[in-house]
């Protein structure tokens, strides 16, 4: 009995978790950093790739100081971020996001398909682009543009023509039913190595606690022997 009880809290321990680090760039004097109020979209990001099972977790915010990467006006100024990577997360299994204040050609771009830098303008936040950080990250996680192989309500359709939410609750499986994956997609994704199986907090303590309490019962029981 013990075994069955043990194996369901943990068949149910484990989620797919990938984790961010975000960077945000200040200028020289340390001032006018991008991103200074640390928005995320993590509730919305987190929603959208639910459909795979994908928990976003983020580590605390690190700053660096470079007026230069403040405001990426070119792309050699993009592939020099992502060259030097300053503050990057030294674990290669991480994502290191730079958010910056101006990218001159897009919300957001990676350093390659399958890769683990990415870079954010900040714009995103003002003007509501709910599924940004989701789309480009999964580039990172393998996927490629599929326009026009999928629809204008899938994730990864090109940001040019792609329905994006303006709020949450149009996010599939809700409202408008935006930002879909195909089933191809979530396979790929959750193959990358940077998608790893760790345990949730709340449940490894219900499975302590599980555990403990079995003993207790054990020790108990053979108490009155």
């Amino acid at each position: 009995m013990a075994c069955i009880l043990v194996g369901a809290f943990v068949a149910t321990a484990n989620a797919a978790v990938l984790t961010i680090q975000p960077i945000k760039i200040c200028d020289d004097g340390g001032l006018n950093c991008a991103n200074d109020t640390e928005q995320t979209f993590l509730a919305e990001t987190n929603k959208i790739w639910a459909q795979a099972g994908l928990t976003f977790s983020y580590l605390p915010f690190t700053t660096t100081n470079s007026s230069t990467f403040l405001s990426l006006d070119n792309q050699g100024e993009v592939d020099s971020l992502f060259t030097t990577a300053p503050g990057a997360a030294a674990n290669p299994l991480v994502i290191s996001m730079w958010f910056v204040a101006n990218h001159f050609d897009a919300f957001g771009e990676v350093n390659t398909i399958g890769g683990n830098k990415i870079v954010i303008d900040e714009v995103i936040f003002g003007v509501n682009r709910l599924d940004t950080i989701a789309h480009e990250v999964g580039h990172l996680l393998g996927l490629m543009h599929d326009d026009p192989g999928v629809d204008v309500d899938f994730l990864m359709r090109s940001g040019s023509d792609r329905v994006t939410p303006s709020v949450i609750g149009d996010i599939t499986p809700d409202g408008a039913g935006l930002d879909k994956l195909t089933a191809a997609q979530i396979k790929t994704a959750l193959a990358d190595p940077k998608v790893s199986a760790v345990p949730e907090p709340a449940t490894s303590a219900l499975i302590l606690f599980g555990l403990g309490g079995l003993a207790l019962a054990r020790r108990r029981k053979m108490a009155r022997v």
